[in-house]
């Protein structure tokens, strides 16, 4: 049988810790794990709450990796584009039909926030729309960009309206 080697202060009695070191450090362990089972708590409500605010949010919304593959959008996505989610989750924008939202997208990959306002030709569906699209980074813990995230407003009713106005003031005018 093999002994240990070492003094009276390593062990109790020559039997193991001391049980106030037990104790304190089960007390500390203790402590560790109710701390991680609350911020496990929290993430996985915020996680909750931002799902609830994409999904049910009166903008679309999408996600998109480094590459400018569409990751995840939201439902109102899918309508504004009058599209599925097959279709467009996956998609790579880097092809789109009409590229001049492109731009915008490719801002946020960059670093930076992207903005367009303008008409937009849909690439999976036959959609002609006037849209406002504002586009950020998403970021690791470390800073890392590894995608982006997009809101699109669909104007094409706000811009039709506005044409209609200009005719009647026009008209009037005459």
């Amino acid at each position: 049988m093999q002994r240990l080697k070492g003094d009276a202060s390593d062990f109790a009695g020559g039997v193991g810790p001391d049980r106030r070191q037990v104790v304190a450090r089960t007390r500390e362990l203790t402590a560790e794990i109710a701390e991680r089972t609350h911020a496990e708590s929290a993430l996985r409500e915020s996680e909750e709450r931002y799902r609830q605010v994409f999904q049910r949010a009166p903008i679309g919304v999408f996600h998109y990796d480094a590459g400018l593959r569409i990751t995840d959008c939201n439902d109102r996505f899918v309508r504004i584009l009058r599209s599925t989610r097959e279709r467009l989750v996956g998609l790579d924008m880097n092809t789109l039909g009409d590229g001049r939202v492109l731009p915008s997208i490719r801002q946020a990959v960059t670093g930076g926030h992207g903005d367009y306002d303008g008409p937009y030709l849909a690439t999976t569906s036959t959609a002609e729309l006037a849209v406002s699209i504002r586009t950020a980074p998403l970021r690791r813990e470390d800073g890392t960009i590894v995608g982006g995230i997009g809101i699109v407003e669909d104007m094409t009713e706000h811009v039709r309206l506005e044409e209609q106005l200009r005719q009647s003031q026009k008209m009037e005018a005459v």
